[in-house]
């Protein structure tokens, strides 16, 4: 690629010295703006040649359909990565405001809605508490997270283990 990016402001180059030369010998008057025309022409043959000299060698992969398919998948992956971060900043949220009420070990997750209108609303809660018999979860922490994160009643789901 850099041979061939020299050879071409080499031609580049040439052409402009070739006509400089011309101006100065020719006679001008008449002739001069036909000399004008004729480095022109030669000026824009030569930028344009690397377009008509190999057609092969030019890259017309982003005219395919597979091209536009490739470039969905990052869009998909970047949207799950988005809504991966998006639960686990949710839940990390959720266990810090339950850790007020309850001292107790336990596990949160949760799932969103992925649909476009209502993206990222909180679809369902799974608090997983490792307690002993008869140990039980605080009503004000499942209060807590109805009200601050809008959550529906019935969405909030308790297990205890143990």
């Amino acid at each position: 690629m850099t041979e061939f990016l020299r050879e071409w402001t080499m031609t580049l180059a040439g052409i402009i010295v070739f006509g400089s030369l011309c101006e100065m010998i020719l006679p001008g008057g008449v002739y001069k703006k036909y000399i004008h025309l004729a480095i022109g022409l030669m000026l824009c043959l030569a930028v344009l040649s690397p377009l008509a000299r190999n057609k092969s060698e030019i890259d017309t992969s982003f005219m395919e359909p597979e091209t536009y398919a490739m470039l969905e998948v990052p869009e998909e992956t970047q949207r799950n990565e988005v809504l991966r971060i998006y639960k686990d900043n949710l839940c990390k949220n959720m266990t810090e405001e339950v850790k007020k009420y309850s001292d107790l070990e336990f596990d949160i997750k949760c799932d969103v809605s992925e649909d476009d209108d209502s993206f990222g609303v909180i679809k369902n809660v799974w608090i997983t508490v490792d307690a002993e018999r008869g140990e039980r979860l605080d009503n004000r922490c499942v209060e807590a997270l109805k009200n601050i994160y809008g959550i529906d009643d019935g969405c909030i789901s308790i297990k205890y283990l143990g």
